[in-house]
């Protein structure tokens, strides 16, 4: 019994004295390194699954472990640290503004990594419905259209009349008189 402990302490030893560690290296993966932890998280950002990104880093990695490394990287604090760093602090310090901006940001990355990684004549029926919201998406991003669906759309649609019928309530007739001087006034 004492040798075991003596051989687990000794390995225990080499581990924490090395860069690398040898349970992880038996297994084809290698340890998080602060490189590799930030790469991970630029991954993760760019809409890559954290199982795609272990593949992606690691790809000779044997297939039973991926998965696994993949929720250990996801939950490592070399990954959560790196992503504070990209997304300019720790979620709960960020502004609401802030975090919706990295929520967006994110989901349009990913549904760009779905529409580039999944073949259309390839999809079934399910992926074809996620390849049409991903489309949709990014098509309204890139046109800066605003989504008639979008329930904060909806909002600011109704706070707008409502404020147009207050203004119209007080000033009967000069709303509309300056709308006509703003569309003479466009080129």
């Amino acid at each position: 019994m004492a040798r075991k402990q003596r051989e687990f302490d000794n390995a225990l030893k080499q581990i924490q004295r090395e860069d690398t560690n040898p349970i992880a290296e038996f297994i084809g993966v290698p340890v998080l390194d602060p490189l590799l932890a930030e790469t991970f998280a630029l991954l993760l950002e760019a809409g890559v699954s954290p199982v795609a990104a272990v593949w992606e880093l690691v790809p000779e990695a044997p297939a039973e472990t991926v998965e696994r490394t993949a929720q250990r990287w996801v939950r490592d604090r070399l990954v959560l640290d790196a992503v504070s760093r990209l997304h300019g602090g720790l979620w709960h310090e960020l502004s609401p503004d802030q975090r919706m901006s990295v929520a967006l940001g994110v989901y349009r990355a990913q549904c760009a990594h779905y529409l580039v990684t999944h073949r259309f004549d390839e999809a079934s029926a399910g992926e074809l419905a996620k390849l049409e919201t991903a489309r949709a998406v990014l098509e309204k991003f890139t046109a800066g259209g605003i989504d008639p669906t979008d329930p904060l759309a909806a909002f600011a649609r109704a706070a707008e009349g409502i404020m147009r019928s207050a203004a119209e309530r007080k000033a009967p007739g000069v709303l509309a008189s300056l709308e006509d001087d703003e569309a003479e006034a466009l080129p």
